[in-house]
C-alpha cells in the first residue's frame, strides 16, 4: 500500500533524459564495469597464488563433500516410538511450533514452549493440566532441532498418543535421517571400517522398510531400543555417518520380489542361525544361516563368555516369564537340559526340570527371561552344581542375519559391503528403492 501523500513512481511515464546526459551516464557505467573487472582479475590472481601455495595438499573432491552433508529428506518417513507407556513426558520447544489434532486441524501455535508436562487422562492428551480434547497430537517445528523430549533432541515431527492414562511419544522423520541414528546406536562408527558400516546401513534400511510395511496400520513402525534397532538422535554433526548413509541411499535387500527382514546381531560365535528356528516365522533362503568365523578376534569381548545363576534366581525368572501362560506352577528349578540345537549349534529348546512335571521351552524365551544382556546368546553349554547352573557360551545376540563383529572382521580383511551382505544374506539381491 503506497504511503499517503506520495505518488508511486511510474517509470514508463517519466520524461526522457537528454542524449548528452545519457551518453555521460553510459560512459560512467562503462568505467565502473572496467574497474569491477580489474578487481575480479586481481582476486582470481590471488586465488591462483593460494592454489600454488597449497598445491601439495589434497583437496576433497566435490562428490566427497556432497556425501558428508545430511541425507536428502526425500523418501519414506518412519515412525519411531521414543517413549512408550509413560505416565508423563517432559517437552521443551526452542522455536516456532504448531500443535495439530488427529483430524489435521491446528490446535495451538507459538514462538517457544518452556518445559511442559504431557500426560494422558481418559484417553486424551493433557499438557500442563489442560486437556487438548484429542487422543493424538502432532507437533511440528520450523527448525530441525527445536524439539526436546525428556532431555533428548529430535528432528522431524513428534506425535503424542494417549493410551488410557499413559502416553506414547512417536518421532516421525525421514528414513535416511533415522538410519544415521541407528548407526550411532548400533556400531562404534568412529572406530569401525566403512565397509562394515555400509553393510549395516543396508541391513537396517531393509529391516526398517519391512517393519514399515508390516505395521502400517499400527501406531508406530519400530522402537528405539534393541527390540527393533537402537536409535540415537542427534547424528547430524557426524560427517562419517552422513557419508555412509548417502553412499548407500535407498539400497535394500530383496528376495522373491520383497524386502527381507534383514535381522542383525552383535556376534554369532562362528555360524548364524535360521530365522524360523529363533523367531515365530517361516525360514527364507537368505536367512537360513551361514558360516562366519570372522567374529572371533581378540577385540571381541563377546567371543567367549560364562555366566552362573543361582537356581532360586532361575526359578523366579521363569515364574515371571511364564506366569500368563497355561503351565503348571514352576517351583524349585533343579536342572536344565538342551533338547534341540540349530544349524549354528545354538540351543533351540530347553527342558526345565523342577519340583513338578518337567516342561519344554524355547531357548530364546529362557534368554529373555534371564535377561539378554546377562545370558548373551543361546549358543551355550550347561553345567550344574547343587545350588547353581552355569552357562558357557559364544557370541552375543539372537544369531540371525548379519554378524556385526564378523562384518568388521571381513571389512578389515578387504571385503566390500556387498560381499559382506552376500555372506550373511545369501541369495538376496541389492536393489535401489528410491
Amino acid at each position: 500500500m503506497p504511503v499517503q501523500g506520495k505518488r508511486p513512481i511510474n517509470r514508463r511515464n517519466q520524461p526522457m533524459k537528454s542524449s548528452r546526459k545519457t551518453k555521460a551516464a553510459r560512459g560512467q557505467a562503462q568505467d565502473q564495469e572496467g574497474a569491477r573487472r580489474v578487481r575480479i582479475v586481481t582476486t582470481l590472481g590471488g586465488l591462483g597464488l593460494l592454489g600454488l601455495l597449497f598445491a601439495c595438499r589434497e583437496l576433497p573432491a566435490r562428490q566427497d563433500l556432497a556425501l558428508t552433508r545430511p541425507p536428502d529428506p526425500a523418501g519414506p518417513r518412519i515412525r519411531v516410538v521414543v517413549a512408550r507407556g509413560r505416565e508423563h513426558v517432559q517437552l521443551v520447544i526452542g522455536g516456532a511450533y504448531e500443535f495439530v489434532g488427529a483430524d489435521g486441524s491446528p490446535l495451538v501455535w507459538g514462538g517457544q514452549l518452556s518445559q511442559s508436562t504431557v500426560r494422558a487422562r481418559g484417553g486424551m492428551i493433557v499438557i500442563n493440566g489442560r486437556s487438548s480434547g484429542q487422543r493424538t497430537v502432532t507437533i511440528s517445528t520450523r527448525r530441525a532441532h527445536d524439539l526436546t523430549l525428556n532431555g533428548g533432541r529430535y528432528t522431524g515431527q513428534l506425535k503424542l498418543i494417549a493410551d488410557g492414562d499413559h502416553v506414547h511419544a512417536v518421532n516421525v522423520l525421514p528414513l535416511e535421517e533415522y538410519l544415521g541414528g541407528v548407526l550411532l546406536g548400533e556400531m562404534p562408527v568412529n572406530r569401525w571400517h566403512d565397509e562394515a558400516l555400509q553393510a549395516q546401513a543396508v541391513a537396517s534400511r531393509s529391516y526398517a522398510l519391512f517393519q514399515m510395511a508390516r505395521r502400517r496400520h499400527r501406531a508406530w513402525d519400530v522402537t528405539a531400543t534393541q527390540s527393533s534397532q537402537v536409535f540415537k538422535n542427534g547424528r547430524h554433526h557426524n560427517p562419517k555417518v552422513n557419508r555412509i548413509i548417502n553412499a548407500t541411499r535407498g539400497l535394500v535387500l530383496h528376495f522373491e520380489g520383497k524386502v527381507i527382514p534383514a535381522y542383525f546381531h552383535s556376534s554369532c560365535g562362528g555360524h548364524t542361525e535360521a530365522n524360523g528356528r529363533v523367531f515365530n516365522e517361516r525360514t527364507i533362503g537368505p536367512l537360513r544361516g551361514s558360516p562366519c568365523g570372522w567374529c572371533q578376534g581378540p577385540d571381541n569381548k563377546h567371543a567367549r563368555w560364562s555366566r552362573t545363576f543361582r537356581k532360586s534366581e532361575l526359578t523366579a525368572a521363569l515364574q515371571k516369564r511364564f506366569r500368563s501362560q497355561k503351565r503348571p506352577r514352576i517351583e524349585r528349578v533343579r536342572a536344565l537340559e538342551i533338547t534341540g540345537r540349530g544349524v549354528s549349534g545354538r540351543a533351540l529348546s530347553i527342558r526345565v526340570r523342577h519340583a513338578f512335571a518337567p516342561f519344554d521351552a524355547r531357548a530364546e524365551h529362557l534368554r529373555q527371561a534371564l535377561g539378554p544382556m546377562r545370558l548373551k546368546s543361546t549358543n551355550f553349554a550347561i553345567s550344574a552344581t547343587n545350588g547353581s547352573i552355569t552357562f558357557t557360551g559364544r557370541g552375543f545376540g539372537h544369531g540371525v542375519g548379519l554378524c556385526q563383529y564378523g562384518a568388521e572382521g571381513q571389512a578389515r580383511g578387504g571385503y566390500t559391503y556387498r560381499e559382506i551382505l552376500q555372506r550373511y544374506y545369501p541369495g538376496a539381491a541389492l536393489r535401489k528403492m528410491y
